[in-house]
């Protein structure tokens, strides 16, 4: 009965949409992986060399069908807070403030006091995946 269950509500396409694309259909990004053919090139040099710009977005937003584009950033970056070190940094919109509001625990989501004080928002997802242990104040290196 659980199985049977399982299988009539599943809907793979849904859980693809929201876990892949959450905000939309497709996904173009500068590739990060890297290949003995790229490996002398970094996701910071490709963003330098500024790829996806405003002339490519309006192009795109101009395809029939298409409503919007939506940019997200990341970057290269090495970090450690109270020895525990990651590899990436993920930015936020001002729009996506919002959704982080619901999980603040503690400190600001405010965007422009944290892009004024170069702060730095710790997901507890990530805290819990990575086993990560911060406060407020702790110092990022």
């Amino acid at each position: 009965m659980l199985i049977s269950t399982m299988l009539v509500s599943y809907d793979g396409i849904s859980e693809a949409r929201g876990r892949a694309f959450p905000v939309g259909e497709f996904n173009m990004k500068l590739n990060a992986n890297q290949s003995f053919d790229t490996a002398h090139i970094s996701l910071t040099k490709l963003q330098q060399k500024i790829y996806i710009n405003d002339d490519f977005e309006r192009a795109i937003e101009s395809i029939d069908g298409v409503t919007e584009t939506v940019r997200w950033y990341y970057t290269d970056a090495e970090y450690s807070v109270n020895g525990n070190s990651g590899k990436w940094i993920q930015g936020f919109r001002r729009d996506e403030q919002q959704n982080l509001e619901k999980e603040l625990i503690a400190g600001t989501i405010d965007y422009d006091e944290l892009v004024a004080g170069n702060g730095i928002v710790l997901l507890q997802e990530r805290a819990d995946l990575y086993d990560m242990e911060a406060a407020l104040g702790d110092t990022v290196k």
